[in-house]
């Protein structure tokens, strides 16, 4: 998103505002309002649709498989 104005900052990594934030857990589902994140079954779900791509599956046979564009 590009603004009229510079925009500066320190840190690029969360690491970098130690004393500002507290980790409490990590690698863990989330849960944002209502929606639960099942952050491991969507990266399972990723990996097996870039495969059926490298294996030159159609978008018709991918969709049709469960996978998505």
């Amino acid at each position: 998103m590009e603004k009229p104005f510079p925009v500066y900052y320190k840190h690029r990594i969360p690491g970098g505002s130690l004393g500002r934030r507290l980790v409490t857990h990590y690698q863990i589902s989330i849960k944002i309002g209502d929606v639960l994140v099942r952050v491991d079954e969507i990266r399972e779900n990723e990996k097996q649709i870039f495969g059926w791509i490298a294996e030159g599956q159609s978008i018709h046979e991918i969709t049709e498989k469960g996978g998505y564009f």
